[in-house]
């Protein structure tokens, strides 16, 4: 059926969100991680995908971050036995992210910073948010174990790649 309405690459690919969609919802831990991966510079931002939407761009990891938070509000509205978790980190995350946002919107409305150049610099201060994903989402011990087993796992190679970089120096960037 959606082979009538969209050209093959585009059914591909919606078949492949949905079921990315489906796995992050059952194990929001391999969406995590996947924030993770694309984030841990061993890959240069051009790799993954952009998405324009006029006044700059969302990167992939922006659309899981909100899909992520999407699902914790969804389980928290349907579910009964889902409480939203805390932890003596939630207040000062809290207020640095809402200073960091204030601040950003204060400076593009002051004419003071420029939207193109405010929104890397906010999106690396938002991504301290993954915090709330990780402790609302990862709930069983199995999940703990796979994230922290792949977040070693994933800062060997980073630091591997930054050691061949130096041995190399500049002029074969890897990173």
């Amino acid at each position: 059926l959606l082979f009538y309405v969209m050209p093959p690459q585009y059914v591909a690919l919606s078949v492949g969100v949905f079921a990315l969609a489906v796995m992050a919802i059952r194990r929001p831990e391999y969406a995590l991680m996947a924030i993770l991966i694309m984030t841990s510079t061993v890959f240069p931002d051009t790799v993954f995908p952009l998405i324009n939407i006029g006044v700059g761009n969302l990167y992939i990891t922006d659309l899981i971050i909100v899909a992520l938070l999407v699902l914790i509000l969804m389980r928290w509205l349907a579910d009964r036995d889902f409480d939203i978790r805390t932890s003596p980190m939630n207040f000062p995350l809290i207020v640095f992210i809402g200073w960091t946002l204030f601040t950003a919107i204060r400076g593009y409305v002051m004419g003071q910073s420029e939207l193109g150049r405010m929104i890397p610099e906010l999106r690396i201060a938002i991504y301290y948010g993954i915090f709330f994903l990780m402790i609302n989402l990862l709930r069983e011990k199995k999940s703990i174990d796979f994230m922290l087993s792949w977040f070693f796992s994933l800062a060997t190679i980073v630091a591997g790649v930054m050691i061949v970089q130096y041995v190399f120096g500049t002029d074969i960037p890897f990173l």
